[in-house]
C-alpha cells in the first residue's frame, strides 16, 4: 500500500483531492471530458477521491503543476482508452508517470485496446455511446479496483464504512450491486457487514442486502458472506419480531436445536 494511502495533511493535496480514502487520476483526452466528469460523478458519489484535470485544477493555477502533484500524490490512475487517447500530448505520460510510481493502472477499452507498457494489464471494455453506457463504465471501474491489488484493502475498508453508514434503502441498493465483484474479506470486513445489517435498518430494510427481491441483486448479504468467506451465514429471528443476520457457528451456539426459520418478506 502506497505510504499516503491513509491521507496526507497538506492542503494543497486536500484542495486537489477532498477527503477520499483512495485516491484515482482518471486520464482522459479532451473531446472526451464529459464522459470523464460523468464516471467522476458516480466515483465520489461511492466514496472514492478522483482527479479530472479540466474539473480540480483552479483558475490561474499552474495547470502542468497541478497535474504532476495529482499524479504523484495517487493510488491508482483509470485510463479511459478512447481511439484518440495515444494521439494526446499528456495522456501517455500520466500512463508513464504512474507506471514509474509502480501504482495500480486501470485500463477501460472505449474503442481502443490497451498498449505499449499498459497491454499486460486486464482491461475493462466499455462504451461511451449514450448516459446508461456511460453509468455502467463507472460501475465496472468500481467493481475492478474492490480486487485490484495495491488499493483493494482500502477500497473494501471504503466500501464496508459506506455500507455501515448508508442513509437510505436507494444508497443500500446501490452498494448491494458490487456484492458479487468482492472475492475476499478480512474477518473484521465481514464482522462490519454483519453490524451495519443487524444495526442499520437502512441496510437490512433494502432489497439488495436482505435477498427478498433477487433481480438485479444477486441475492442478498447473507448468501455473499457465505460465498466469500467458506462459512456459511444466515438470517435468523432476532428481538421485537425483527430479523438478524449471523453465521451458523453463531447460530448454533444460541440454538442448539436450530432457531425457527425467518419470515422475510
Amino acid at each position: 500500500m502506497p505510504p499516503d494511502m491513509k491521507g496526507d495533511a497538506s492542503t494543497g493535496l486536500e484542495r486537489l483531492w477532498g477527503d477520499g480514502h483512495v485516491r484515482v487520476f482518471i486520464s482522459h483526452t479532451s473531446a472526451h471530458r464529459w464522459a470523464a466528469t460523468r464516471i467522476q460523478e458516480h466515483l465520489r458519489g461511492y466514496g472514492v477521491a478522483t482527479f479530472v484535470s479540466h474539473i480540480d485544477i483552479e483558475p490561474m493555477a499552474e495547470w502542468e503543476l497541478e497535474i504532476r502533484r495529482a499524479l504523484l500524490s495517487a493510488h491508482a490512475l483509470v485510463a479511459l482508452l478512447t481511439p484518440d487517447f495515444p494521439q494526446s500530448d499528456w495522456t501517455d505520460q500520466e500512463v508513464g508517470v504512474t507506471i514509474g510510481r509502480g501504482i495500480p493502472v486501470i485500463p477501460v477499452r472505449l474503442g481502443h485496446d490497451p498498449y505499449g507498457f499498459i497491454a499486460k494489464y486486464q482491461a475493462i471494455s466499455g462504451s461511451l455511446a449514450d448516459w446508461p453506457s456511460v453509468d455502467r463504465v463507472a460501475y465496472d471501474i468500481f467493481s475492478a479496483m474492490l480486487e485490484t491489488e495495491g488499493i483493494k484493502e482500502s477500497m473494501k475498508n471504503m466500501y464496508v464504512n459506506a455500507v455501515r453508514n448508508s442513509p437510505n434503502w436507494i444508497t443500500s441498493n446501490a452498494l448491494a450491486q458490487f456484492l458479487p465483484s468482492i472475492r475476499s474479506l478480512t474477518s473484521a470486513q465481514a464482522q462490519t457487514l454483519v453490524e451495519a445489517y443487524n444495526l442499520n435498518g437502512e441496510v437490512s430494510g433494502s432489497f439488495g442486502f436482505k435477498g427478498s427481491q433477487r433481480h438485479g441483486f444477486s441475492g442478498g448479504l447473507a448468501q455473499h458472506l457465505t460465498r466469500i468467506t467458506g462459512e456459511e451465514y444466515r438470517l435468523f429471528p432476532g428481538p421485537g419480531g425483527g430479523v438478524m443476520l449471523g453465521s451458523t457457528r453463531e447460530l448454533d451456539a444460541l440454538w442448539p436445536f436450530g432457531p425457527p426459520e425467518p419470515s422475510v418478506r
